[in-house]
C-alpha cells in the first residue's frame, strides 16, 4: 500500500497514530496529515515486561504528549501476543479514541502479517488462506485471511476468522506459519488505519479488545 498526500488545512486534527506491542518489542508509528509531504515518524523499543512502566514516554518519543489533542485517528494491533503488554497499550488506546472522540482501529497482528505477505501468498485471488502459530502445552492458533483484487488491480487481505484457538488443525487451505515484524507491521497498522481514515470508515473504541485466544498464564 502506499501513502497518499493528503489535502492541506489548517485548524484540525492533524495525526494517525499506531500502537504495536504484542511482542516484548513496542512500536509506535505516526502520520502528520497536513504536511506539504506525508510526514512519518516511527520508533520501536524492545522493552520486555518495561512497557507499563515506559508506554506513554514512548510514545511522547514519536508524537509529543503536547499534541495527543490533534490526534485524528488510531490504530492498534489486538493480539494474539503479551498479555499484559497487548492490554495497556489497548487500554491507552482506548482512553485516547473516548477523549479524543476519534476512531479507533483493531486490527490483529495475523491480519497485519497477511498485509505484509501478501505478494508472496501461493493462491488465487477469492481464496481463503490460514496463518497459524503453534504454542507448546497449549495448541494451535490460527486466522482464516481472504486475498482479493483491490479496484486498483492490487491484492487486499480480508480477515474471515480472527485468530483463536483450532480445536484442530487440519484444512485443505494453503497455510502460512505466523513471524514476527514489528517494524513493518507497525507501519502497515499506519497504512490500514489511513486507508480508512481516507474511506471514513466508523470505528469505535468500545468494540476494540485484546484477543485472547487462550487463558493467561
Amino acid at each position: 500500500m502506499k501513502l497518499y498526500q493528503a489535502k492541506m488545512a489548517s485548524n484540525q486534527a492533524s495525526f494517525l497514530l499506531a500502537l504495536h506491542s504484542s511482542t516484548k518489542t513496542f512500536g509506535v508509528a505516526t502520520l502528520n496529515l497536513y504536511k506539504e509531504q506525508n510526514h512519518i515518524q516511527n520508533g520501536n523499543f524492545n522493552l520486555g515486561k518495561e512497557l507499563s512502566k515506559k508506554l506513554f514516554s514512548c510514545v511522547d518519543a514519536i508524537l509529543p504528549a503536547h499534541e495527543w489533542s490533534n490526534i485524528e485517528r488510531i490504530a492498534v494491533a489486538t493480539g494474539p501476543g503479551g498479555f499484559t503488554g497487548t492490554r495497556i497499550t489497548i487500554g491507552m488506546a482506548r482512553i485516547l479514541s473516548q477523549q479524543r472522540q476519534c476512531h479507533l482501529d483493531g486490527i490483529s497482528s495475523f491480519e497485519l502479517m497477511a498485509w505484509r505477505i501478501k505478494e508472496e501468498i501461493n493462491t488465487e485471488y477469492g481464496d481463503t488462506f490460514w496463518i497459524k502459530k503453534n504454542l507448546p502445552r497449549r495448541g494451535v492458533v490460527g486466522g482464516k485471511y481472504l486475498l482479493k483484487q483491490g479496484k486498483t488491480n492490487t491484492s487486499e487481505i480480508i480477515e474471515i476468522e480472527s485468530p483463536h484457538l483450532l480445536k484442530n488443525s487440519s484444512d485443505t487451505d494453503q497455510v502460512y506459519e505466523f513471524t514476527e515484524s514489528i517494524a513493518e507491521d507497525t507501519n502497515i497498522l499506519l497504512q490500514l488505519c489511513f486507508k480508512r481514515y481516507q474511506k471514513k470508515q466508523p470505528s469505535n473504541w468500545k468494540d476494540v479488545l485484546p484477543i485472547y485466544p487462550i487463558a493467561p498464564v
